[in-house]
């Protein structure tokens, strides 16, 4: 077998192991939280401090992973993420687990930034975009399989399982990475580590997200964060253009391609990646649908992008971005208006029907949009730009939940969304109207941002396909 074929496989293990475990946890809590003692805050930790670290060290970790070597990160990121995974498993208390999902967060930031880049170094540029797509769609797979496989793992194991079950696959990814894997470009070892750049970009990063994704935004608690960590933002700035050797290149955000891609990706996933959170309220609090029948309803999003992503990923490879990435973002933005018309008594299979539309939408955006971005940079930045693009996607992602728990407050009250996010209950039905009209406020906002993505999207392919075409005239 050729060796990309082995490194996409080796690279596509460690993307599903960190997906299937974001979505285990989540579907677990409950179990959790009941076991270990433990409030409601301490839950949202545990959940939310492991996205909270893989995105703020994603730019540092790609960054010196261009420096040092990506295989090398990437193993250690595999043997760092199996130790956090038996810490987790491990836990005496809540505290523990929150500081083992840390642990497995820096781990998870080195495998998620070196997957795509190991697979960039190597193969061709007409066979990049099905290959990126074969490793999004590990992620969708993970996704699909997290709801069930977490009902199976807490019935007969117990909670601990779920993180248990991480080391044996933990083990054989580590020595796949060690035995098969080999660096695809020259190690840069003269350049320097900026510790200075990575420090405040990492601490700025940190405080906005823990501001706008842990608790009320509008408290003053959460806005002196998330003016601290702007103001840090802002100072890595200044900081960075007197660095001989930065942190993150000012040059790739002069790439349009690059640029313009990860704006219309921020902009696209902060309005996509709440609809999970919303429609699981939607149906276990108006429609009193169990857990299990949720997941169900909700798994058409996942299949969908399953089954496009890789064939949007070949379409890449003979036709180039444009016109794949801009009806994945009109399709994604339709879905979200219709929703915004959701009722109390919609139809299950519409609503499943509207999970898979959305889920084409992310399948025609995803792979070819990420193939777009990262070849538009050069090779020995790929590690850094895609630590960016990563933080980008991961952003969008921390931002969806909360800044759609908000809009809902333009509805409902907010004391009583959190006890509803928690209880899964209302208390009258008034109430519940005043849910739903929280939704549909949500979706229409949101719907208006997809749409939104469009325009940097046009802009980043169109100017880079229309090279394209002028180079091929030229040769001949």
């Amino acid at each position: 077998m050729q060796y990309k074929w082995v490194a996409l496989f080796v690279t596509t293990i460690g993307g599903f192991m960190s997906a299937l475990d974001q979505s285990k946890i989540v579907t677990g809590l409950p179990p959790v939280l009941r076991d270990l003692d433990a409030s409601l805050s301490e839950g949202v930790w545990i959940i939310t401090g492991y996205r909270l670290i893989v995105t703020a060290l994603l730019v540092a970790v790609g960054r010196a992973s261009d420096i040092h070597g990506r295989v090398r990160f990437y193993t250690l990121g595999f043997t760092i993420f199996t130790i956090g995974s038996a810490l987790s498993g491990a836990a005496p208390n809540a505290s523990f687990l929150i500081l083992a999902r840390l642990i497995q967060g820096l781990g998870g930031a080195l495998v998620m930034v070196n997957a795509i880049s190991i697979v960039v170094d190597i193969f061709p540029p007409e066979e990049l975009g099905l290959a990126i797509s074969i490793n999004f769609v590990s992620w969708s797979v993970a996704s699909a399989l997290g709801y069930p496989l977490t009902g199976v793992l807490l019935d007969l194991f117990g909670w601990r399982s779920l993180f248990l079950i991480n080391i044996p696959v933990g083990l054989v990814g580590v020595l796949l990475a060690q035995r098969l894997l080999r660096e695809g470009v020259k190690v840069k070892t003269t350049e320097r580590f900026d510790y200075l750049g990575a420090t405040l970009f990492t601490a700025s990063l940190t405080l906005s997200l823990i501001a706008i994704s842990v608790g009320d935004l509008r408290e003053v608690q959460n806005l002196t964060l998330l003016a601290v960590g702007l103001t840090l933002l802002l100072a890595f700035a200044l900081v960075e253009r007197r660095q001989k050797h930065p942190m993150l290149d000012s040059h790739l955000l002069k790439v349009t391609p690059f640029a313009m891609g990860n704006v219309a990706s921020l902009l696209y996933y902060t309005a996509v990646n709440s609809v999970s959170f919303m429609m699981a309220i939607y149906l276990q609090v108006i429609r009193n649908l169990t857990p299990l029948t949720t997941g169900l309803i909700l798994t058409p999003m996942s299949i969908a992008n399953i089954v496009v992503a890789p064939i949007s990923g070949k379409l890449y490879d003979k036709h180039g971005p444009l016109r794949l990435t801009l009806t994945g973002l009109a399709v994604g933005g339709a879905s979200l208006f219709w929703f915004s018309t959701l009722t109390s008594e919609t139809a299950f299979i519409t609503l499943g029907v509207g999970m898979a539309i959305l889920g084409v939408g992310l399948g025609l955006f995803g792979s070819p949009n990420a193939s777009h971005v990262m070849s538009s940079v050069p090779v020995d930045k790929r590690g850094v730009a895609n630590g960016l693009r990563t933080t980008v996607n991961n952003l969008g992602g921390t931002i969806s939940t909360p800044f759609a728990f908000l809009l809902m407050t333009l509805g409902i009250p907010y004391e009583g969304l959190t006890r509803i996010s928690s209880t899964a209950k209302t208390s009258s039905a008034n109430e519940m109207g005043q849910l739903l009209d929280g939704m549909r406020i949500a979706y229409l906002v949101l719907g208006v941002i997809a749409v939104l993505s469009i325009m940097p999207s046009f802009i980043g392919t169109a100017r880079r396909q229309k090279r394209g075409e002028k180079r091929e005239k030229s040769h001949s």
